[in-house]
């Protein structure tokens, strides 16, 4: 790989608009970063055809660049969301009991 190209939202903003992200934002980052991937294949001396790559090594290319989290980390991120999501389910069916008169408060003393 020669250059990693981030993905902002400034493209499709220039694609609504038929423009070229160069045309519609030249100073933006992303007009930044394709300039910088032209410098990179115009100043190119290492003159190979790449080879495609593997799913799995695209994962990893993602994951290290920050765009994708890793299986563990999403595993992780929906455990917490669900666990989240039951606990304030059970708060609002507490709420609701409570609303409702259908719960006695006793005190532990």
């Amino acid at each position: 790989m020669i250059h990693f190209v981030p993905r902002d939202n400034i493209v499709q903003h220039a694609e609504l608009r038929r423009m070229k992200v160069n045309e519609y934002a030249p100073d933006s980052k992303q007009a930044n970063e394709y300039r910088t991937l032209a410098d990179k294949i115009i100043n190119n001396t290492n003159l190979t055809v790449p080879t495609p790559i593997e799913m799995d090594e695209l994962e990893d290319l993602l994951i290290e660049f920050g765009i994708l989290e890793s299986e563990e980390n999403a595993a992780k991120m929906i455990s917490q969301a669900d666990a989240a999501k039951k606990l304030e389910d059970a708060q609002g069916e507490a709420l609701e009991a409570l609303k409702q008169g259908n719960v006695e408060i006793v005190s532990g003393s």
